[in-house]
């Protein structure tokens, strides 16, 4: 038999009679073909999975799913015996466990190249029949030993062969199998000694289907466990976090507006289920952080109305769709499957449909999400025209053009050239314009005050860009001279103003309206993306767990703000489902629960300059109102069928047994 009791440091089940008691397995197990992460473990010899069942009827059910090792009536109260149970999930604490078990599936069960991953070690210890327990010496002491390695479960029983001495002219009326829970004709698998004086008085010496005295052992789940695979990634990668964490605070962050992206991220994936777009900071061969980078997504939530028609996107940032650190950035093509193998597969398995939020926040602890930042973490500067530049013919001639240096990275999109600069993370991006150059400055923050020349000086302050070298301030006359009255009136005029200055100054420059428009063009776009850039994103405040109750209606109050004093509206965020309204004005959100359409509830604000917060996704904790049969747990919770809509245990009233709840 597998070591048990206090000294082993096992947990001892409450005493009682036909009691059943709800045991969480936080890794999940496989059973017949889901897994599960509680079951329910019977006073009666019996564990059922699904449904609570007493097991007092002695008899295994089609329609429920249960592994009875020695299902009867079975008392410990008043000294009558101790039921003990552990849960074994870290082998490098109890190795001996694990390969006590491995040897025993892989010897008893022909199963080859099997590595237990979750030992659950029951043990009913000189328990008495309830018709007899008053007589000390009838006691009988049995274990169930569930092994699983994440896709498949073997059931192991042990009944110790000097301890299975119950009176068989008491009772025979013991059952031993197990049931898939399926209703079907085969449903049941049942041991021929059911029912007999053999399984009172001599199932402890005879050989089970192992050919050892008193063992038994069955096949009992076959089911791809994701939080089990999950976890043996976590405990592999563990020891890497503090690095990843680091890497958080290092790799420039992501803007929480899709509009302050610099042309140094490139478009990587589409997440269909939030409608987003994600991007990764693109770099050069020489970047002290690679192959890591950082990858940020951005939700499509819909047109929305300033003084135009715009799209709205909003930064991703919960679970389990954000973007976060990557160990290797797929930007390049020879980290594209190493991207899949140690990033995409992790999280897919550890935040899929079928993982808990526990798995989920594993991924994440490794692969930080990190926060973003509301201002821009590069500043862009515009530049009219600058010396001309000899494109190779690769970039003529190859759509998706790259090249890489220790120095400086370059790569086509669309017409452009994007460049990315080693360790600085200043990136320049090159568009040819009607008869000229468009260039665009991507530049982290570090360098504030820190430049001069062409581009322009990165200190906030316009109006001291492009000095000449004798001091002469800015301006079209200044720089111009000899070019006044009629002409520079003319170029107002077809300019639309003196403050189109770009415009005005190729008018007066080469005579061509039409480079004089594109100049006019480039201007109002940069302008209005240095507005972007300037503008804080507002910030929504999460309000944590809303607990509800079955049929009841919740009322609760987002909070949110703009440190710029702009005014805010709230939003119910795309995805979001339930019963659920909300005032744009007051932030104030009604919600009506019902466990037949469970609640997804997300939120965001929008600014008057339309940029909007991140999505904060609001988890709702789910009570029956157990019948009014005991009170709701909130701080007890298990998956509903969404990860954002969890089901709180019920605590029943003092000799309440009913299930239900």
């Amino acid at each position: 038999m597998y070591p048990y009791g206090s000294s082993n440091g096992d947990t001892l089940l409450q005493e009682g009679d036909d009691e059943t008691f709800r045991i969480e397995v936080p890794s999940g197990i496989p059973y017949v073909d889901r897994a599960y992460y509680s079951f329910y473990l019977g006073i009666n010899g019996l564990v059922t999975f699904e449904d609570r069942e007493s097991g007092l009827s002695a008899q295994l059910s089609s329609n429920i799913r249960m592994f009875s090792a020695y299902q009867a009536d079975i008392i410990t109260r008043n000294g009558n015996g101790y039921i003990w149970y552990q849960i074994y999930s870290r082998r490098q604490q109890q190795r001996t466990v694990f390969d006590k078990a491995e040897r025993e599936v892989t010897e008893f069960l022909d199963v080859s190249k099997f590595k237990a991953k979750l030992v659950i070690v029951i043990t009913w210890d000189r328990v008495s029949h309830y018709s007899n327990q008053y007589t000390p010496n009838n006691r009988v002491t049995f274990q169930t030993i569930f092994v699983s390695d994440g896709e498949m479960t073997y059931a192991l029983v042990y009944y110790k062969n000097d301890s299975m001495s119950w009176d068989p002219r008491v009772t025979t009326r013991v059952v031993m199998g197990y049931s898939d829970g399926k209703g079907r004709a085969n449903s049941v698998k049942q041991s021929p000694y059911s029912y007999t004086t053999m399984a009172i008085s001599g199932i402890g010496t005879l050989k089970g289907n192992t050919k050892r005295r008193g063992m038994w052992a069955y096949k009992v789940g076959e089911k791809y466990s994701p939080d089990q695979i999950c976890n043996d990634w976590y405990q592999t990668n563990y020891f890497d976090r503090f690095w990843y964490m680091s890497l958080d605070n290092w790799i420039p962050r992501c803007p929480c507006s899709i509009n302050q992206l610099g042309w140094s991220w490139s478009y990587n994936r589409y997440i269909p289920e939030l409608n987003a777009d994600c991007y990764t900071l693109g770099y050069s061969t020489g970047w002290r952080y690679r192959p890591y980078g950082r990858e940020c997504c951005y939700s499509l939530r819909g047109w929305q109305w300033t003084w135009q028609w715009t799209w709205q996107w909003t930064w991703v940032q919960g679970m389990p769709y954000a973007g976060s650190i990557l160990a290797y950035n797929p930007i390049y093509s020879w980290n594209v499957q190493l991207n899949k193998q140690n990033d995409r597969d992790p999280h897919d398995v550890c935040c899929g449909p079928s993982s808990t939020i526990s798995s989920c926040m594993k991924y994440y602890e490794l692969r930080p999400i990190g926060w973003c930042m509301p201002s821009s973490t590069f500043s862009r500067a515009l530049v009219i025209y600058a010396n001309g530049t000899d494109q190779s013919r690769g970039f003529r001639e190859q759509a998706n053009f790259t090249m890489q240096t220790t120095a400086f990275a370059l790569r086509k999109t669309n017409s452009s050239l994007a460049i990315s600069f080693g360790d600085s993370g200043i990136g320049i991006t090159i568009t040819p314009t009607i008869k000229a150059l468009d260039i665009s400055m991507d530049m982290p923050v570090t360098f504030r005050n820190q430049t001069k020349g062409l581009l322009g000086n990165y200190n906030n302050d316009p109006t001291d860009d492009f000095i000449v070298p004798n001091g002469t301030p800015p301006g079209v006359q200044a720089n111009l001279p000899g070019r006044g009255g009629e002409q520079l009136n003319a170029s107002y005029k077809a300019c639309g103003g003196a403050d189109k200055l770009a415009c005005v100054y190729d008018y007066l420059v080469t005579g061509n309206k039409q480079v004089a428009e594109a100049s006019k063009q480039v201007q109002s776009t940069a302008s209005e993306t240095n507005t972007a850039n300037k503008n804080t994103v507002p910030e929504l405040n999460s309000t944590g767990t809303v607990n509800a109750t079955s049929t009841v209606l919740v009322t609760f109050q987002l909070i949110g703000e703009d440190k710029d004093s702009d005014a805010i509206t709230y939003h119910l965020a795309e995805g979001s489902r339930g019963n659920v309204s909300i005032n744009s004005t007051s932030g104030t959100v009604t919600y009506t629960p019902n466990i037949d359409h469970p609640a997804s509830l997300s939120f965001y604000v929008v600014d008057s300059k339309n940029a909007a917060s991140p999505v904060v996704v609001v988890p709702v904790a789910y009570c029956t109102g157990c019948s009014d049969n005991g009170v709701c747990d909130y701080n007890n919770l298990r998956n509903g069928s969404i990860q954002t809509f969890q089901i709180a245990s019920c605590v029943c009233h003092v000799a309440w047994t009913g299930g239900g709840v």
